[in-house]
């Protein structure tokens, strides 16, 4: 018989597995929902929030400022495994600006930085699968500040007015998934002088299960 309590859902192994075969169990104890003691509503994370916690969540940015034509670029590319990026941008001007994403760019070789994306679990020692294209290419780093030549397929590109700021959607409307063993390149330019430009990009490296 399944019987419930406030906590835990009371039964042995096989016949929960039978009756809920979405649930797993490590070590030979199943998982135990986490309920909410006022309402009794499941409490859950979402999957991006997941991958904070397992420690395969990254972020880079890049800031500059300056005149017309003051760029700030992000780009990397991606490891040739099947775990891939899933990725959102927000970039930002004080003036009017052009964003630009691109797959497939060619970036000037050694110019730029290397830059160590930052692992959002700062308990993690993980890094990212990606590597620099542009500055010295080193894996686990991307570029920041890099010359690119040519971005490829753009697959994104914006053009906002002065004092507009521009930022990251909800995953849903603004995520990238990304292709292996390939080049991309991130950028927003100033239109104007006295210019701050800032771009982020923010993802997690994931394998399909399917």
């Amino acid at each position: 018989m399944t019987t419930w309590d406030k906590r835990t859902y009371k039964q042995n192994e096989e016949d929960l597995k039978t009756a809920s075969p979405h649930l797993t169990s490590v070590g030979g104890k199943v998982d135990k929902f986490a309920l909410d003691k006022s309402t009794g509503a499941q409490i859950t994370i979402t999957y991006p929030h997941h991958e904070v916690h397992s420690g395969s969540s990254f972020r880079a940015s890049h800031f500059a400022a300056g005149g017309s034509g003051t760029k700030a670029t992000i780009s990397f590319t991606t490891a040739d495994t099947d775990k891939w990026l899933h990725v959102i941008f927000t970039s930002r001007s004080n003036v009017e600006a052009i964003f630009t994403f691109g797959e497939g760019a060619t970036v000037t070789g050694s110019s730029g930085s290397d830059y160590a994306p930052r692992n959002r679990n700062r308990n993690s020692t993980k890094t990212s699968g990606v590597s620099g294209a542009g500055s010295a290419g080193a894996a686990g780093n991307c570029t920041v500040g890099g010359t690119v030549t040519d971005f490829g397929t753009i697959l994104e590109q914006l053009h906002f007015g002065s004092g507009v700021k521009v930022g990251g959607d909800t995953r849903g409307t603004a995520e990238w998934v990304l292709a292996p063993n390939t080049v991309y390149a991130v950028e927003i330019e100033s239109q104007a002088a006295s210019s701050e430009v800032f771009v982020d990009a923010d993802w997690y490296e994931h394998s399909d299960k399917e």
